[in-house]
């Protein structure tokens, strides 16, 4: 049970690691000047997702980046991206 639960934990660190280096990006910042937030109140935010929501927006996150530097993705599409998780952060966190 104890082996579950730190397991559980360093997932959920690993993912709020994935998310935040995405909105630390040039591009992350650019999405949230594009919406105007601010990144400590997405940052906030990204806490109090749910493990699943946090574990759906770390992996759009990391295959977006990764489809980025593989040159499958534009720099707009990237930013796009990171709009939406963005987005999504804030409606989530609106909700509860």
């Amino acid at each position: 049970m104890q082996r579950e639960l730190l397991a559980a934990s360093q997932r959920r660190e690993h993912n709020q690691k994935v998310v935040q280096e995405l909105l630390s990006s040039d591009v992350g910042q650019k999405a949230l000047q594009s919406v105007h937030v601010d990144q400590v109140q997405v940052t906030r935010a990204v806490s109090n997702l749910s493990d699943a929501e946090l574990a759906r927006l770390a992996e759009r996150a990391k295959q977006a980046q990764s489809d980025f530097a593989a040159g499958a993705l534009s720099k707009e599409a990237l930013l796009i991206v990171a709009i939406a998780v963005v987005v999504v952060i804030v409606i989530v966190v609106a909700k509860t």
